[in-house]
């Protein structure tokens, strides 16, 4: 029997602090308050009431026209959706109109407030805090330990700011009783708490696998009969729980996979927003999400976390202990949050809190004052607690660590409100909020790993022992130096190290990867240098330490080997002075679910034999050696055709030109042979140069949608029947089909921007407007890739609209995956004519397009705003406003209605006619955006996607010709291969001002269409309200 000793008042005095500062946050504005049409999280909860109060469970998570899956549609799992049941009814007893199914949406008057912000304190007091309550009475023997953990729990201004600010309902009250379950040991009230946990927020599957690996070990732990028994006890009572939850959901197997999609919805990407995991870190510099697709993505996401969980779950299963339990706990859910896929922004409230979030919702004061109170409570506690019981030394620079963590986070804070960010980098603020807490998460899941594998006498023993009998991961067995072949100079704050011809190197890691190696100069200063820039001298014995560790921060695993599939990673650097990595090469011989698997060979034999030392200083060869290519190119062919021309790589990692392979093509470095019906022609033309046009134009006509299925109906999707009119034949095609001819053309015209498909929908995708509008816009894509000239004749797209028969179609698939005239290799199909082009007028159109381009995509994406905000204004306020009006109008005709005499009656039709005149106005208004809106919505979007996709290839090519030009008039280069490079620059030169030309030629003609639709439609639109307007007005004059 537990006995609650309030010692010194903590008890009641922290539990009223809490209070207080909970209803304190509750005063202030909640996310996206006042700023429709979406509003924000507060919106959302109130929606889901509107939405579970109105209809039946099995609509809750299907999209139809009384529940719009795109305006805030439920996806947390079945007691998310119980609970807003209950607070709808809660709220229809008070006021109906708050929960009036569409009526209500944007509701935002103070009594909702009230009601909304007393729902989130009613459940974080009953779940939450008495959860608090609970561990503190079980949890701690000394005072000052209490103290801590009070302060800790209930003051940590993260849940206080997103639940009682932002808001959202809490839910790791329920987490925090099966906690308080295992440690007093009853396993199955525990069991019981974490399912609803689990189906309360799917966020909780952070910490399900601490809880099945304690469990399961507890039960091995024991005699194989009642371990037996007790794991099948446990797994009944998981099933009976997800049972009960889910029961409205099991009577059909669709109704279960749409409820499953909505709450795993893999559609949206590897992340959202910005946070501060490994994937949106890496995607500073390495744009993931555009090189990868999502089946990639979450593959690798998948098994990166599963090996970064494997080692605490394993380490917990074997030892289970209840402090060893909580270090999972921690070391699990930060590992899920820094690899897993799709980690939604609010994640990061397991590990900390969002300073850009609550400055967006208006929280800015709140935070501060939460914060500072919690830094004056639960720091000060905690560093004065006996939990410190370390050396003097230690615990001084537990102390600095902790001030200069907090001196940071402050100054970024700081930074953000004083400073506004340049318009080139809006995020900036965000981007290094994140870096900032990245690299905390990072040593924090060092630390806690290094906690958990240490608390146990069993573990140290094994360490020593490998310790004393094995090597240290990663140390080199031997050793080599090398000698400097051609000079190469670092980047700044890239961790490369600048080496000179005839330097003497150490290596010290030749498993960095990519090509290259990790070393240290005559001077002692360590960095990384292309394998291919030197040759070994002599090998030497074991050596006497182990090489250089990486920064902190710094994984090992972050470091590829050459060829490894996960090569698009940050490559890691070794120098001390470097702040942050350098980026790796980006490959591109990586497959999607629809690709076969890459058969070429990556390695190629160099021949040319090495020069003294002599001739070193004048000569590029290099010593034989097997080497493997980069999408750079091979790192390892610099200067194969030695002599005084040979040509050294520049390597630059974050030029598009290169990773497309096109400076390889520039150095000529790409032999292909091109069919005479594989070339393509550029001409010039008074309009400018252009791609020789198609001389067997043609159309396709998309129709007759039609819902198919396979697997005995277990699988169902929609087929679009296309004719092309070159043969008038019709070939069946579903969204993958479209999608891997997307990813073909991508792969291959990489110089061409290919307009992007219609966003994927999963939920209601068989619904008749939404097929409909879907087979509008794959035309339009269609008719755009036929009305381009280069890729209307491409063998994929041939192969696309033509193809009938299965096993013509794999053979076909095969051989479009492995054409190898993609990429920069599309170059070499590419004859151009035989002026040479101006380089000064070349860089001056290129910076006019570039300003062009930024110019409209500001201005796309600030009109598709504007399109978004008016369709949902026609189908929510607009409509609403006539439809009020003509009730008001049709009150009227009916209050007229008591007299009777007949020269009142004409009057009383009248203006109930007015009132029924003005609804159809406001049903005018809801299905006017399929018209005209949505046109203009379907036009931006592809344009979005086009402006986006546009490489920069052009000024790389310049960059590469000005380069030998130089060198050509400083007489290190021969003259012959400089003219080579610059005929094969102008080619890409007219190959991008070809597609320049096609473009703007395109924008005329879309926009003018565009534009034209538009107010023709609007001006029927507008004769139609007149019209009845005008139809009204004459039963007046009766």
């Amino acid at each position: 029997m537990m006995e609650l000793k309030m010692d010194d008042g903590i008890v009641p005095l922290g539990m009223l602090l809490a209070i207080v500062v909970r209803w304190g946050v509750s005063l202030y504005p909640h996310s996206g308050q006042g700023k429709p049409p979406m509003y924000g999280d507060y919106e959302a909860q109130r929606h889901w009431q509107e939405i579970t109060w109105n209809l039946s469970p099995r609509q809750w998570y299907l999209n139809s026209t009384k529940n719009d899956l795109m305006y805030w549609g439920l996806d947390y799992p079945p007691l998310t959706a119980y609970h807003s049941y209950l607070c709808g009814f809660m709220a229809s007893r008070i006021n109906p109109d708050w929960i009036k199914l569409f009526a209500s949406r944007g509701t935002e008057d103070e009594s909702h407030k009230l009601f909304m912000r007393f729902s989130v304190f009613f459940v974080d007091v009953l779940i939450y805090m008495s959860a608090v309550l609970a561990y503190w009475l079980i949890g701690f023997k000394t005072l000052k330990r209490k103290s801590c953990a009070i302060a800790v729990m209930l003051m940590y201004p993260g849940l206080i700011l997103i639940d009682h600010g932002h808001f959202q309902y809490p839910f790791l009250g329920l987490t925090l009783w099966a906690i308080v379950a295992l440690k007093s040991g009853h396993d199955f009230f525990a069991t019981i708490a974490f399912c609803c946990a689990l189906n309360y927020k799917q966020m909780e599957l952070y910490h399900a696998l601490p809880f099945f690996s304690y469990l399961l070990g507890l039960c091995v732990k024991i005699s194989p009969t009642k371990g037996f028994l007790r794991v099948v006890k446990l797994g009944s009572l998981v099933i009976a729980v997800f049972l009960i939850c889910w029961f409205p959901f099991l009577r059909s197997w669709k109704l279960f996979n749409r409820v499953l999609l909505r709450l795993f919805p893999f559609n949206r990407g590897l992340f959202e927003d910005k946070v501060a995991n490994v994937w949106c870190v890496i995607s500073l510099i390495i744009k993931v999400k555009n090189i990868f697709t999502i089946s990639t993505l979450a593959q690798i996401s998948l098994y990166t976390t599963a090996i970064a969980c494997f080692p605490s779950a394993f380490n917990l299963f074997v030892h289970p202990g209840i402090h060893r339990f909580k270090l999972a706990l921690i070391n699990i859910s930060l590992c899920f949050f820094l690899f897993s896929y799709q980690v939604h922004e609010k994640s990061i409230l397991l590990v900390a809190l969002m300073f850009p979030l609550f400055v967006k919702d208006g929280l800015t004061l709140p935070y501060f004052a939460t914060s500072f109170l919690f830094i004056i409570l639960a720091g000060n506690a905690f560093l004065k607690s006996e939990q410190i019981r370390q050396p003097e030394n230690s615990q001084q620079m537990g102390k600095m660590g902790f001030y200069l963590s907090l001196l940071g986070a402050l100054s970024l804070n700081f930074l953000q409100i004083a400073v506004q960010p340049p318009e080139k980098y809006p995020d900036i603020h965000t981007m290094l909020n994140c870096v900032y807490s990245f690299v905390h998460f990072i040593l924090f899941l060092l630390y806690f790993h290094w906690k958990q594998f240490t608390c146990s006498d069993i573990w140290q023993e094994q360490s020593k022992k490998r310790l004393q009998n094995g090597t240290v991961s990663g140390e080199l067995e031997f050793s080599k130096v090398v000698r400097v072949l051609y000079d190469f100079e670092g980047q700044a704050g890239s961790g490369e190290l600048t080496i000179f011809t005839n330097d003497v190197l150490n290596v010290t890691r030749q498993d960095v990867g990519e090509g290259w190696w990790e070393g240290t100069n005559a001077q002692g200063v360590v960095g990384l240098f292309p394998e291919a820039y030197v040759e070994t001298l002599s090998t030497s014995g074991p050596p006497s330490m182990p090489p250089p560790p990486l920064p902190p921060g710094t994984d090992d695993a972050n470091c590829n080997a050459p060829g490894d599939f996960e090569h698009h990673s940050v490559s890691c650097p070794s120098s001390p002075n470097a702040s942050f990595p350098h980026p790796g090469y980006d490959g591109d011989d990586w497959d999607d679910d629809w690709d076969e698997d890459d058969d070429d060979d990556s390695h190629h034999p160099t021949q040319n034999s090495r020069s003294n030392s002599n001739e070193i200083k004048t000569s590029l060869a290099l010593p034989n050696r097997d080497v493997k290519s980069s999408s750079t190119g091979d790192v390892s062919a610099i200067g194969r055709d030695g002599g005084k021309g040979a040509m050294k790589k520049n390597f630059n990692r974050f030029s598009t030109f290169v990773k497309s392979g096109g400076e390889a093509f520039i150095l000529g470095q790409l032999k292909i042979s091109v069919q005479e019906s594989e070339k393509i022609y550029i001409m010039e033309t008074t309009d400018g140069i252009m791609w020789d046009q198609n001389p067997n134009p043609f159309y396709c006509v998309i129709a007759s949608p039609k819902k198919e299925s396979k697997l005995k109906g277990l699988k169902s999707y929609i087929a679009y029947q296309i004719t092309p009119t070159f043969n008038n034949i019709q070939v069946s095609r579903r969204y993958k089909h479209f999608d891997w001819l997307h990813q073909r053309l991508e792969e291959k015209f990489t110089l061409i921007p290919v307009p992007p498909l219609p966003d994927k929908q999963i939920s209601g995708r068989y619904e008749e407007q939404f097929i409909e509008h879907r087979m509008i816009q794959l035309q339009s894509w269609v008719n755009r890739i036929t009305r381009h000239p280069v890729l209307s004749r491409s063998e994929v797209f041939k192969h696309f609209l033509v193809c009938t028969d299965e096993k013509k179609w794999k053979a076909g698939k095969r051989r479009a995956e492995k054409d190898e005239l993609v990429g920069a290799s599309f170059f070499m199909a590419i004859q151009t004519p035989e002026t040479q082009l101006d380089s000064t007028s070349m860089e001056q159109e290129t910076e006019h397009f570039s300003k062009f381009i930024k110019t409209m995509d500001d201005a796309v994406k600030q009109l598709q705003t504007t399109v978004f905000d008016q369709m949902k204004k026609h189908t929510g306020p607009y409509k609403r406003e006539y439809s009020k009006v003509g009730s008001a109008f049709r009150a009227l005709g009916v209050a007229f209605e008591a007299d009777p005499r007949r020269y009142s009656q004409d009057l009383t039709k009248a203006i109930k006619h007015t009132g029924d005149t003005y609804d159809d106005i406001g049903k005018l208004f809801e299905d006017q955006p399929k018209y005209d809106l949505e046109v203009v919505a379907d036009v931006l979007h592809e344009y979005k996607g086009i402006l986006a996709a546009f490489p920069e290839i052009l000024t790389g090519a310049l960059q590469k010709k000005r380069e030998y030009e130089k060198l050509k008039q400083e007489g290190r280069m021969d003259i012959n291969q400089v003219e080579e490079v610059c005929k094969r620059t102008d080619v890409v030169c007219y190959a991008a001002m070809a597609e320049l030309t096609h473009f703007q030629c395109e924008r005329v003609t879309d926009f003018k269409e565009m534009m034209q639709t538009y107010l023709k439609q609007q001006m029927e639109f507008y004769q139609k309200i007149v019209n009845k307007l005008q139809e009204s007005l004459a039963m007046y004059s009766a």
